[in-house]
């Protein structure tokens, strides 16, 4: 397979005008008297069903938010039901997302499904006195907590959950609630036009779907939701079953939101359209691809391994068959595989503008694991509010979308994308060349990236293959100087693109962070590194043409959880030449200037 992958065009500037605009004057309307009355109707006495929420909640976390604290991506807020959106007003954003999309009723239930003695009763009011507060607060339209994607992810939760706020002997409260879930549904109804691409917009579409079907007189909703809901997954899913965001975790998310529209048709023998098993039976070899043996997702562009914590549990419950994908060409994934080794790399340029959402600079990363072990990671994710006003956007989470937190090849600490505002990505790689081989010694793969070119007339090139046998890990990383430095004629500036700096960068690191329960040490002489995994098997580490130090990394567990790792770096001065660790596939390319670096992973213990 030969082939390469160029970055997305962004939106239009008259398309991005005219959206913001009929959003702003829609929100001024929104804000009116005249716009409360018009979400006046006829109102249900009940729900037609509460379907069973399929995803566990965290009992802790559970007894946490029964003391009356609240804990979410590093920040935490103590309160009472009745201060409670008091003080979370200026949370983090994602904090607050997650607080008005009432994720947390997950936790509550399971800590009700735990059994605690005289639990039951307690949980039930700090529900109903949380939601009584809400409605008091947030009743009418509110710029955020009335945001599609919040307010359809609400919708879903007091659906699943109606037995933790509706159960009231208080009939002027269970009438206030239902009366809360029309008026909120026929917001959604037409606000759902001006939700932004992304995940988002598929969990507004569900919300609206769901609040048709299980309540009364919502035919037309439904209607609507579906239409939405089919439109919304065509323009988030490529053809490989992966985002347009290239985040893994996104997927994770849609495909979640799907499983629980199906158990809401299910439960009411609604029929499921065709379309929407077809989007699971797309989206789950993906994410299972993009998963280690421990069955949760690798580090790529915003994904935390904790976003997916079972991806066997969520292809069950989906209902798709398929198998994990070696290559993911569309949304710019590979995917080595042999016997319990599996090496995962991003092989794809950023999204178009219009779809980042705390994307990273990472191109060319990868990562390597033993069975249930990861060895080689990349730092961590990226929540989707990267970078707004009051997130963890200039703190961890920045961090590691740095080039520098990846296990890849970086010139100068430079990345090889511009990291923006808000979580984007600016000047960066246009195309990627992937070639992948496969034959009985093993599986090769080239990656090629031109995240550097604009800059310095540069690409960089990995190379990797591993061994049929998967005990041995050998990659080559090479920097191609395509255009030499000092010759920046006409003709090559327009080859590029940009103007050129004019001088070489004047070194190069190769990373390869460390899984924080990886012990690592280095040989006596020096000259490798010696691996131990928590399962007892051991790997040996070496490389040719670098320098090779173990340096202090971090590793993040979940959105502002960090835990202190190592990684293995390898430093050169550009120039300086390596050795050629074996045959390539196919004939090497013309290149100006070679720099080449040689390592090997290979397995101390033989399976044989």
């Amino acid at each position: 397979m030969d082939d390469s992958l160029s970055r997305p065009k962004s939106e239009g500037l008259a398309e991005r005008t005219w959206r913001s605009v009929a959003e702003r004057l829609s929100a001024i309307g929104y804000g009116t008297p005249l716009y409360a009355v018009r979400l006046k109707g006829r109102y249900p006495l009940k729900l037609l069903a509460s379907p069973d929420d399929p995803w566990a909640g965290d009992v802790e976390a559970g007894a946490a938010i029964l003391a009356n604290c609240f804990t979410h991506g590093g920040h935490r807020l103590e309160a009472r039901p009745g201060d409670l959106w008091e003080k979370a007003t200026g949370a983090p954003a994602g904090f607050t997302r997650w607080l008005q999309g009432y994720a947390w009723l997950r936790d509550l239930a399971a800590l009700k499904k735990s059994g605690g003695p005289g639990a039951a009763p307690e949980i039930g009011r700090l529900g109903e006195d949380i939601v009584g507060a809400w409605l008091a607060r947030y009743g009418g339209w509110h710029a955020v907590a009335w945001r599609p994607d919040i307010l359809g992810e609400r919708l879903i939760m007091w659906i699943l959950h109606a037995p933790l706020i509706l159960s009231s002997s208080d009939m002027v409260y269970r009438s206030a609630v239902l009366n809360s879930l029309v008026r909120q549904s026929r917001h959604l109804s037409r606000a759902i036009a001006f939700a932004g691409p992304g995940p988002g917009l598929v969990t507004a579409a569900v919300g609206l779907t769901m609040s048709g079907l299980l309540i009364a007189g919502g035919e037309r909703r439904v209607k609507r939701g579906f239409t939405l809901l089919r439109r919304a997954l065509e323009s988030q899913i490529l053809p490989d079953g992966g985002p347009v965001s290239r985040n893994p975790a996104d997927a994770v998310r849609m495909a979640r939101d799907l499983i629980i529209l199906k158990g809401a048709c299910r439960i009411i023998s609604a029929t499921l359209p065709d379309w929407q098993q077809g989007a699971l039976d797309r989206l789950v070899p993906f994410i299972k691809a993009l998963s280690h043996k421990d069955r949760r997702l690798a580090h790529f562009n915003g994904a935390f391994a904790g976003d997916c914590p079972d991806v066997d549990d969520l292809a069950a419950k989906s209902g798709a068959t398929g198998k994990a994908l070696s290559s993911a060409p569309f949304t710019g994934y590979q995917r080595l595989k042999r016997w319990r080794t599996l090496v995962l790399v991003d092989a794809g340029p950023p999204p178009a503008k219009a779809l980042q959402s705390g994307h990273h600079a990472g191109t060319g990363s990868m990562e390597l694991s033993d069975g249930q072990d990861r060895i080689v990671v990349n730092m961590g994710g990226s929540t989707p509010e990267q970078g707004e006003q009051g997130s963890q956007g200039e703190g961890l989470e920045e961090l590691s979308r740095t080039t520098a937190a990846h296990s890849t090849l970086i010139l100068d600490n430079t990345n090889s994308a511009e990291l923006k505002p808000m979580g984007r990505i600016g000047n960066g790689p246009v195309t990627v060349s992937v070639d992948r081989r496969e034959s009985a010694e093993g599986q090769w793969l080239e990656v090629i990236h031109d995240g550097y070119m604009a800059r310095w007339g540069i690409t960089l090139r990995r190379r990797l293959f591993l061994a049929s046998s998967g005990e041995d890990l050998r990659g080559e990383d090479a920097i191609l100087t395509q255009i030499p430095l000092g010759k920046t004629s006409a003709m090559k500036r327009a080859l590029t693109g940009h103007m050129l700096t004019g001088r070489r960068p004047s070194g190069a690191e190769i990373r390869f962070h460390l899984h924080p329960r990886v012990s690592a040490s280095k040989t006596r002489d020096g000259k490798a590194i010696i691996l131990r995994l928590p399962h007892g098997h051991g790997w040996l580490f070496r490389c040719k043409g670098a320098a090779v130090t173990l340096e202090d990394s971090l590793y993040l567990e979940g959105p502002g959880v960090a835990v202190k790792t190592l990684q293995i770096v390898l430093s050169l001065p550009i120039g300086a030449a390596g050795e050629s660790p074996g045959e390539s596939p196919g004939e090497s390319k013309s290149d100006d200037h070679k720099t080449l670096v040689n390592w090997t992973f290979r397995r101390l213990d033989s399976h044989n």
